[in-house]
């Protein structure tokens, strides 16, 4: 997740997840990671992620104009598709807020 504020139209911020099963570390070898968000109106987007190291579990994504248009809570769940296996993570939240001008 990035660190600090995330603001509506916020560009070049990096979310880092690291995708566990419990407390054990998901390989994502052989696998395509994404992170798909579903924003406050309730429109979801699939962002595939960059994994430079597939055996630590952790991928990321950097945010390009019109990714955080909107203000409040976004919903995110990452998966790993193996083609034959499709594992998804628990369901957890973030803020985006607004801007002063």
């Amino acid at each position: 997740m990035a660190a600090g504020e995330i603001h509506v139209g916020d560009v070049g911020t990096v979310f880092t997840y690291t995708f566990k099963d419990g407390t054990t570390v998901v390989d994502l070898t052989g696998s395509t990671a994404y992170v798909v968000w579903t924003k406050p109106d309730g429109v979801a987007a699939t962002h595939t992620l960059t994994v430079s190291s597939p055996t630590t579990g952790v991928g990321t994504y950097t945010t390009v104009g019109g990714d955080l248009d909107q203000a409040g809570t976004w919903q995110e769940q990452f998966k790993a598709d193996y083609t034959i296996q499709l594992w998804h993570s628990d369901i957890s939240t973030f803020t985006v807020h607004g801007n002063l001008g």
